[in-house]
């Protein structure tokens, strides 16, 4: 459980940690944004109960339980950065109370680079396409690891191709 009286306002989990024990950061209402190690497999209960001003958590694929009201009156949690897919999400057995989490805004498959995903928000969408056009035309600067996201047609540069290529992944999602 962790120290009462002691502020903390945002922690990484040490590696190797594969359990977040009941009541772990219960109460610790100051905490505002928690990464969990690829270790974690199970968040137990009362994990994160009453951490109002918990903003946002990353949580690694691998888990696969979350403990009843481990995330009850996280009211200010907006994002949760999970490292798997929407799938994977959906298998994870989440106990009742969790609504704060559930209801957050759920940015999947975070860290792990998309191809065709060049504005790094997990997704491929139009505004992909658009940043390649707009690159490919002279307007816009990308990023090393965006252009690696961008260059579908794997020539190491980024063309008019390319942007037909991440257009065409869209279609094939709809």
């Amino acid at each position: 459980k962790y120290p009462e009286g002691k502020l903390l306002d945002n922690y990484t989990v040490p590696n190797g940690v594969t359990t977040i024990g009941n009541e772990a950061f219960y109460g610790c209402s100051s905490l505002t944004s928690i990464t969990l190690p690829d270790s974690v497999i199970t968040i137990g209960d009362y994990a994160f109960f009453w951490c109002s001003s918990l903003t946002s958590i990353a949580i690694p694929d691998g888990v696969t339980t979350i403990g009843y009201v481990a995330f009850y009156n996280c009211s200010s949690l907006s994002d949760v950065y999970y490292t798997g897919s929407e799938d994977d999400w959906n298998d994870i057995s989440i106990s009742d109370y969790n609504t704060d989490l559930t209801n957050a805004n759920i940015h999947f498959n975070y860290g792990k680079p998309v191809s065709g995903d060049i504005s790094g928000d997990g997704e491929i969408a139009v505004d992909d396409v658009i940043y390649v056009l707009k690159y490919v035309v002279g307007d816009a600067e990308l990023t090393d690891e965006q252009i690696a996201n961008a260059d579908l047609s794997g020539d190491g540069k980024l063309t008019i191709l390319d942007a037909i290529m991440v257009q065409k992944l869209i279609l094939e999602m709809v």
